[in-house]
Order: C-alpha cells, then sequence, then structure tokens
C-alpha cells in the first residue's frame, strides 16, 4: 500500500504515540503536546528523543530556533565528549529517525486498515440490526392482525349462538301460541262469548324478531368496519408502529372506527392525534350540556 500524505496534525499524533513508545516521561509529552509554531515544536521533539533534561525542554517554547539548535548541540557535545562520537550519534540518531519514520508508516497503514475493519463490522452490525428490526415489526403486525381476525371470529360466534337462542325461544313462543289457541277454541265451547278472553296479537315474537334482524345488520357493521380499520391502518406501511399502537388502543377504549380513521393520518404525530381526540370529545359534552339545558328550559317554561 503506497503512504497516503498526512496532516500535521496526524504527524504530531503519530509522532506522540512514538515518544509514548520510546518511554519519553509524561511531563514531557505534555510539553510536545502544546500548540506551538511547526519548526520549533519540531527541533523540541528532537531535543526530547535525544533525552535532553525536561527543564531545559520547558523552556525551549518560548526561545528562538537558532538557540533551540545551539542548546541541542551543546548538549550533544557535553555527551558524547568529541566529534567522533558526536557524529556517531548524529548517524544514531539519523538511523533512529529513519527507523521511527518507517515505523510511523507502517503505524498509519495499520491503524487505517483497523479502522476500516471496524467500520465494515460496524456497517454490518448495523443492517443485521435494520433486518432484525424489520422482522421483529412483521411479527407484530401479524401478531396483532391474528389478535383481530380472532376477535372478529369470537364475536361471529357469540352472533351465531345468539341467533340460535332466539331460534329456540322464537320456537317456544309459536309452541306457546299455538297451545293458547288450541286452549282458546275448546273454552268457547263452553264460556258465552263476551267472557271470552280476547288474545292479542304475538307481539314479542315480532319485536324479538326485530331485534335479531338489527343485531345483526350491526354486527354485519361492525365487521365491515374492522376490515376498513385493517386494511387502513393495520396493513398500511405508512403508519409507524407507534401510530398503529395507538389507533388500536382508541377502538380498545370504545371508541368508533369511524371517529378513529378521522384521526388516522401517516402526516400525524401520537401526540397530535390524542390531543384531537381530546378535542373532539370536550366538543361533544359542550354540544350535549347545550341540548340539556335547552331541553331543561322548555320544560320549566312549559311547567309554568
Amino acid at each position: 500500500m503506497e503512504a497516503q500524505a498526512i496532516t500535521e496534525v496526524e504527524i504530531k499524533e503519530q509522532q506522540l504515540v512514538i515518544a509514548q513508545w520510546m518511554q519519553v516521561p509524561e511531563e514531557i509529552i505534555g510539553i510536545l503536546n502544546q500548540e506551538l509554531p511547526w519548526r520549533i515544536r519540531e527541533w523540541v521533539y528532537l531535543c526530547a528523543l535525544d533525552q535532553m533534561p525536561a527543564e531545559i525542554l520547558e523552556k525551549m517554547p518560548t526561545w528562538e530556533l537558532e538557540k533551540i539548535q545551539r542548546e541541542r548541540m551543546e548538549f550533544l557535545q557535553k555527551k558524547f565528549q568529541d566529534i567522533d562520537l558526536l557524529e556517531r550519534a548524529m548517524k544514531e540518531n539519523q538511523d533512529r529517525l529513519e527507523i521511527l519514520a518507517a515505523n510511523s508508516e507502517r503505524l498509519t497503514t495499520v491503524v487505517q486498515d483497523g479502522l476500516e475493519k471496524v467500520l465494515q463490522d460496524l456497517t454490518k452490525e448495523k443492517e443485521e440490526l435494520k433486518q432484525k428490526s424489520e422482522q421483529l415489526l412483521q411479527e407484530k403486525r401479524e401478531f396483532q392482525l391474528q389478535q383481530m381476525k380472532q376477535r372478529l371470529t369470537k364475536e361471529q360466534e357469540n352472533r351465531q349462538s345468539a341467533e340460535g337462542n332466539a331460534r329456540i325461544l322464537s320456537e317456544k313462543a309459536d309452541t306457546y301460541h299455538r297451545e293458547l289457541l288450541q286452549f282458546q277454541k275448546a273454552e268457547k265451547r263452553q264460556v258465552p262469548k263476551e267472557t271470552i278472553p280476547t288474545v292479542e296479537p304475538e307481539k314479542g315474537y315480532w319485536k324479538n324478531r326485530r331485534y335479531q334482524k338489527m343485531a345483526k345488520e350491526q354486527e354485519e357493521q361492525r365487521k365491515k368496519e374492522m376490515e376498513t380499520f385493517i386494511k387502513e391502518v393495520m396493513d398500511n406501511s405508512e403508519f409507524t408502529e407507534e401510530q398503529s399502537d395507538y389507533l388500536l388502543t382508541c377502538l380498545e377504549r370504545g371508541d368508533k372506527v369511524e371517529d378513529v380513521l378521522y384521526l388516522a393520518k401517516p402526516s400525524l404525530s401520537v401526540e397530535h392525534m390524542e390531543r384531537m381526540r381530546k378535542m373532539e370529545q370536550k366538543r361533544r359534552m359542550e354540544a350535549t350540556s347545550q341540548k340539556t339545558q335547552k331541553k331543561r328550559y322548555f320544560w320549566e317554561r312549559e311547567k309554568h
């Protein structure tokens, strides 16, 4: 892999890493981490690698470049005593810098490769979490639909049971009616005409039949409304999970399906839906209260 161009900030960070690897004391690391002019900081960095005392390094950020170079040269002369040792030390320092530069390049490559791998792992993990979330959402929607279908089935069974009971009652009523007619015919032969009780038509039977028809129509209307709700809300991918749960909760509270569908807009948040629901309830209560007051007024007027 070819070496990529890096900024001064990245070079500074890499040099700090190398200084730590060279076991430079923490107080000197703090000096190297200061915001200094580029050439001043580079020479202070070389002085730190030469193991110059910390008290001298602390003063260097305020010195001129020539003074820093002179101080370093004097330090190296004192350290190696003669020019041969000094040249050898300079050569060693040069070799050390080349090694450090190579290590810095390898370190940069390793860091970049590591970052790429981490990014790839994070991207893969994010995709897996997204797929799992979509799967859980789909399973929850299917579970809610199954619950609603079971509820509709139970209501239909209850309606069929009620129709069966009504049919049995109707048959019993027919039987009682026939027996009563037979009894009246038998009594008619013995009791004078004016004493024969008059049997009114079977009002209860026809009333029961009317109630059965009304209940059946209401049940069919309820079933159509629930199917409309499932189609427009539960099967609609534009609604979020939170919006679907809230609208379903409104049904469980006893709200009419048409009122819930009025609130069912993907562009409305759950908070806005709840506020609109409360406003509508308040309006209806005020309208009911006004009707009651009007009735009371006319009743008092008629009374007086």
